[in-house]
């Protein structure tokens, strides 16, 4: 809930949920869209690890 009200720290997790599959189906494709919109917060984590994930996708 918190992901989807736009509190970047929680985009960046479920990102990772998603990349690695931790708690949720794993899905490169969900996992890039929510490292992105925490990226594009300026959320310093999800930037690093967007790159990488974006390749996988």
């Amino acid at each position: 809930m918190a992901a989807e009200q736009g509190h970047a720290g929680a985009q960046a997790l479920l990102g990772y949920c998603y990349y690695y599959g931790d708690g949720a189906m794993q899905d490169y494709g969900k996992a890039v869209y929510w490292y992105k919109k925490s990226a594009e917060q300026g959320y310093a984590p999800a930037q690093y690890t967007l790159a990488p994930a974006m390749k996988t996708a």
